[in-house]
């Protein structure tokens, strides 16, 4: 290491004070603003609950009265108020009829405010999810958040490409902890859509999971606004910025962003930067994207264009023989060349499996004074269904809708249960 080098903060295993300190301002105001949201929402539904209580002892009061009852009815058919209004019928010549209208009209009223109250909680629910922190699944660009030492050594689980399933996702994150993993990084494409609410989701889920663990993360073209020419801005809005670097004594760990043409300009023109700026050391260097460069591989159709590749080979030429590159995108686990530097390729983070037979796994670079080696754990899971995937992530942010539809469904149902009308007169 060289001696001339500024020491970042003297205590690594200390890393929650860096991402904590330019976390305290966020996490004070987003909690001040979803603890008055929260109390807001709270004091709007305290009436709803008393509407639906009282909503309910008037349907339990109707239904005793009508079980005392040993006659049947001769009213035939219940008016509407349509045809109250209009004179055909008169509440006089049938005393019941008020009764009916009144008894079907807050049984509605209960069904909405039951509805209302369920998608009033899911929204509050939603809301912290996507509100609040999580100080261990944020980038940031510093010391590497080790526990080992402070000679740069370090155990970080690799992992790609879950696209929603997240019970793999977590089964994985377990298992590295469980081997002793300081650190992860996801390789991206986390969820398979972009859609900001989506990516709260899995971001709550792994700062619950494993709140212990830290955990980065590279953008994947899935987890754009839009696969076909899209930004990672709720991306960074989530997890932080979409380019980081962390050092680890004499060795460099580096992400970009390499998903689209519109922004590789500034992504290889802050990775020669930051190589010329970080990687003097004469250490090992690690770079992490999602997709592969195009070099000698097997499947060549889910690399980098040829172009996007000879700009990174001419950035990483003065590196070439202490880089390695770790991607993911292709759905598997693969070893190629690229310009004479190592690729390993994994995405088997729950991904559905380009290659036969479909493991799940992850690996693990164990980096010791001397020598870095990389390993491969296999991780055996049960794949969730696609339907459920769909329900859990991409609808998350629908559960409130869900709530209001709630209220019909049952007016439905109820509906279809009640006997038919005597008409018998």
């Amino acid at each position: 290491m060289s001696r001339g080098r500024k020491r970042l903060p003297p205590e690594p295993r200390m890393w929650w004070a860096t991402s904590m300190t330019s976390l305290t301002s966020e996490r004070d105001s987003v909690s001040s603003r979803f603890s008055t949201a929260a109390s807001s929402a709270a004091t709007r539904a305290a009436p709803g609950i008393g509407a639906l209580i009282a909503c309910h002892l008037s349907w339990k009061n109707y239904c005793s009265r009508l079980g005392k009852r040993k006659q049947k009815s001769t009213l035939g058919p219940m008016p509407t108020l349509m045809t109250l209004k209009s004179g055909t019928l008169s509440p006089i010549e049938h005393p019941n009829s008020m009764r009916k209208i009144k008894v079907l009209f807050l049984s509605r009223i209960s069904l909405i405010s039951i509805g209302s109250i369920v998608a009033l909680l899911s929204w509050m629910y939603v809301l912290g999810a996507m509100a609040l922190p999580r100080a261990n699944v944020r980038n940031f660009s510093g010391e590497f958040p080790t526990v080992s030492d402070k000679e740069g050594n370090f155990r970080l689980a690799i992992l790609g490409d879950s696209r929603r399933d997240i019970e793999t996702l977590e089964a994985i994150l377990h298992d590295a902890v469980a081997q002793r993993a300081d650190a992860a990084i996801i390789l991206g494409d986390l969820v398979d859509g972009g859609n900001w609410p989506s990516l709260h989701f899995v971001r709550m889920e792994i700062g619950e999971e494993v709140p212990t663990l830290p955990v980065f993360t590279v953008v994947g073209n899935h987890d754009l606004s839009s696969n076909v020419g899209g930004n990672s801005k709720s991306f960074q809005e989530c997890f932080g910025p979409d380019r980081f670097w962390l050092r680890a004594g004499s060795r460099l760990l580096v992400s970009i962003d390499n998903n689209t043409k519109k922004d590789w300009t500034s992504q290889i023109a802050w990775l020669e930067r930051t190589l010329k700026e970080q990687g003097t050391d004469n250490g090992e260097i690690f770079l992490f994207m999602h997709k592969p460069p195009k070099g000698r591989g097997l499947i060549l159709e889910h690399h980098l264009s040829h172009q996007m590749s000879q700009d990174l080979a001419a950035v990483l030429e003065p590196y070439r023989r202490r880089t390695t590159i770790f991607a993911s995108h292709i759905h598997g686990n693969l070893v190629e060349d690229f310009n004479g530097m190592t690729v390993y390729i994994n995405g088997e983070a729950g991904a559905p499996q380009d290659i036969s037979p479909p493991v799940n796994g992850y690996l693990m670079l164990d980096c010791k004074t001397d020598k870095c080696r990389v390993e491969h754990l296999t991780v055996p899971t049960q794949p969730m269904e696609r339907f459920e995937k769909y329900l859990m992530v991409d609808l998350f942010w629908m559960w409130p809708v869900l709530g209001l539809v709630l209220p019909f469904g049952l007016h439905g149902l109820l509906r279809r249960r009640k006997p038919p009308p005597d008409r018998n007169i």
